[in-house]
């Protein structure tokens, strides 16, 4: 009786463990804009952040900067921000970010190695929602399961970098993420979207719209409402926005759509 009770405990302790091995909480959401001429750059995101708990598959939200700066660089993430897991799996983009930046190399170096970095930390978390929490994984393929924009001034000129991986549906091993597709547009000014943009995206795409950029920082607090009206449980209201220049920046906080009816006109 005695080696059954100790078998029962065991086993019953086991279990609980295994099931706590399963659970992880995730900090994701997020659209981002950067917008680049020859020598200013705009760099916006939107505030909400959504925090998942896989085991309860509760869903908590709070407001929040994504945008951040460190010396001379501004930088950005969406998807997953955060992760942290009970079996030990954690990621924290920022803080791979930063310690990159402490180092005296120059962005143009120190992209591959955040490229290196975050592919194989956002490969391991892919697998693991794919083993231990299939609706989350299924609910973020078609999306960048993660992203980060970050612009620097470097030699007196403009330089930008973005990574960005979403999950490969058609895997059936070990790597479950690939390269998502580079959603930028090259012109007089360089434009990126990262995150939830399809809105901003398909209207560039079919060549239905075109953009103020002399009015860029009331626009991008427009173009980013569109998204937060289509994934209202991912991306909210208002928006932060740093303005660039080789001298400097402005950074600005709260900024709503104020005149969303004029934002956008037909291309001829």
């Amino acid at each position: 009786m005695k080696f059954l009770f100790i078998l029962f405990f065991f086993c019953s302790n086991s279990f609980a463990q295994i099931n706590k091995s399963k659970s992880a909480k995730i900090s994701f959401g997020t659209t981002i804009l950067a917008f680049l001429t020859s020598d200013t750059a705009w760099l916006a995101a939107d505030t909400k952040l959504a925090e998942v708990n896989t085991h309860t598959h509760d869903t908590t939200y709070q407001q929040s900067t994504k945008i951040y700066k460190n010396k001379d660089v501004y930088y950005g993430f969406c998807g997953i921000e955060d992760f942290n897991s009970t079996d030990g799996i954690s990621f924290e983009p920022k803080s791979i970010l930063d310690s990159l930046l402490k180092s005296k190399k120059s962005l143009k170096e120190i992209y591959p190695l955040f490229n290196d970095i975050t592919f194989n930390k956002v490969n391991d978390i892919a697998y693991w929602l794919y083993r231990n929490s299939r609706s989350e994984y299924d609910a973020n393929i078609g999306i960048e399961l993660f992203a980060c924009v970050f612009i620097g001034y470097e030699n007196k000129k403009l330089h930008s970098y973005t990574v960005a991986y979403e999950i490969d549906p058609t895997s059936t091993g070990l790597n479950r993420i690939k390269k998502a597709n580079d959603y930028s547009y090259t012109g007089d000014t360089t434009m990126f979207f990262v995150g939830y943009a399809k809105e901003i995206r398909e209207m560039l795409a079919k060549g239905q719209y075109k953009f103020n950029f002399k009015n860029v920082k009331n626009e991008l607090p427009c173009l980013i409402k569109k998204e937060a009206d289509l994934y209202k449980t991912k991306v909210g209201m208002p928006v932060d926005e740093f303005v660039i220049y080789s001298n400097g920046d402005k950074f600005a906080k709260g900024l709503f759509c104020n005149n969303p009816v004029s934002l956008f006109k037909k291309s001829k």
